[in-house]
């Protein structure tokens, strides 16, 4: 997600850093198996989002 997709939504940039803070402090503590299934995840949760507009589709294109 670029700095632009986050200010369409009206987001704080500072609480979308620590969520990503977050989020990579929980993938150094898991598994093998449950980073797949978290990668899985976050690849449904990411074409959610493409869904919506509001990241770029695969390839770069909107």
């Amino acid at each position: 997600m670029t700095a632009a997709d986050i200010a369409r939504l009206d987001v704080p940039l500072a609480d979308v850093e620590q969520q990503i803070a977050d989020i990579r402090a929980h993938a150094r503590k898991v598994t093998g198996k449950q980073r797949l299934d978290l990668l899985t995840e976050a690849d449904a949760e990411a074409a959610h989002w493409r869904r919506l507009g509001l990241l770029p589709r695969e390839g770069g294109a909107r």
